[in-house]
């Protein structure tokens, strides 16, 4: 091959490179319970500090309640009753992720409790698996994928599975 060959198949590798790069997508890892999930960072709109929550009567189980986040009303939900999971005290780890989706017509923002945030993690499209049977738990409604990080399995949780159009419903019916 002449150098201006090689110079073309390198630049071409260098462009098939970023583009691999580029496939790698952003995800939040997180832990509730003893289990590790992750979700897309462009789903997320931020992570804060847990804060007091406005308890809301007649409010679905799964809805803590609301909080003022900066002016925002925003519903609560406890991740952990949503998927079944034995109730837990909020700690020093505990927050709340902000996110942000389109349910029917309309965004929906929702801040999810957390036991704890593991951090921000890089994943290919090898490293992901469509959900297998998991089994009949709480999580298969939520979850859209399984990930691998080395050892590590993570549920890969889609946003607008966290509620739907009738949870909504009866979450904002009780606001």
């Amino acid at each position: 091959m002449d150098e201006q060959g090689a110079s073309r198949a390198a630049m071409g590798a260098e462009e098939l490179v970023a583009h691999i790069e580029e496939e790698r997508d952003k995800y939040l890892v997180f832990r509730v319970a003893d289990e590790l999930y992750a979700i897309t960072v462009s789903a997320v709109d931020e992570v804060v500090e847990a804060m007091p929550v406005t308890f809301v009567p007649r409010a679905p189980d799964f809805l803590q309640g609301i909080i003022n986040l900066r002016g925002r009303i925003i519903p609560v939900m406890d991740l952990r009753t949503r998927l079944g999971l034995e109730e837990h005290q909020q700690d020093q780890d505990s927050c709340f992720m902000v996110v942000r989706f389109e349910l029917g017509d309309r965004e929906v923002a929702l801040a999810v409790v957390l036991d704890a945030v593991e951090g921000v993690l890089d994943l290919s499209p090898n490293q992901i698996d469509p959900p297998s049977s998991i089994g009949d738990r709480a999580e298969d409604t939520i979850v859209n994928g399984l990930a691998r990080d080395g050892e590590r399995i993570l549920l890969l949780v889609d946003a607008r599975k966290l509620l739907t159009e009738e949870l909504l419903e009866s979450a904002f019916g009780a606001i």
